[in-house]
């Protein structure tokens, strides 16, 4: 009996020392994350273009897998973002509030849906509508619905593109968003207003 008591005991303590060392290399994975989603960050000239067979340019998908980086260390994440938050500005700022988003934050899905809508940098609102839309939060609803008319463009960087061979990257988001949220597709043509 006491053999079994010692096995199961150093078996234990391995679990929680396992579970200890996992998380002492979280924090500074998470770090290594915002500091490559900051350097996509407000950066001058930066491109926007698509990239080859795909809608979304290099920095979207750059901080899209920082975000998805983040998103699986869990634990001490948010406090690391919202620390970050308190000293960043411009567009920086708004990529940590569609991170919150991203990691459940409460407040910052509002807030990043307003980003969605209203942000001057389109990175940001591709970014934001791509977060969003992995919640599936009905709150995000009418956000999506106006997001429907998201005026940037860009060309279309798949190996057929379709018309004029250019794509709005929001608007393909926001699309599939709503669809996912349950709006029936009919009803997401004729928001966009493409249907007949």
């Amino acid at each position: 009996m006491r053999l079994h008591v010692v096995i199961f005991l150093v078996g234990l303590l391995s679990v929680v020392q396992q579970g200890r060392a996992e998380d002492g290399t979280a924090l500074p994975k998470a770090r290594e994350a915002l500091t490559r989603l900051k350097a996509e960050c407000d950066v001058p000239g930066q491109t926007n273009a698509s990239l080859w067979t795909a809608y979304v340019s290099a920095t979207e998908k750059a901080r899209h897998e920082a975000i998805t980086q983040l998103k699986s260390l869990g634990g001490e994440t948010v406090a690391e973002v919202r620390h970050e938050l308190e000293r960043a500005d411009g567009e920086h700022k708004e990529m940590l509030t569609i991170t919150l988003a991203a990691l459940g934050d409460d407040k910052a899905v509002t807030q990043a849906s307003e980003l969605m809508l209203h942000s001057k940098r389109a990175a940001v609102r591709v970014c934001a509508a791509w977060e969003l839309q992995g919640l599936k939060d009905k709150r995000t609803l009418e956000y999506f619905k106006q997001a429907l008319h998201d005026p940037y463009e860009r060309k279309d960087g798949s190996c057929v593109p379709i018309g004029d061979g250019m794509i709005h990257p929001v608007r393909v988001i926001a699309s599939d968003a709503l669809v996912g949220l349950g709006v029936p597709f009919e009803e997401v043509r004729k928001l966009r207003g493409d249907a007949r």
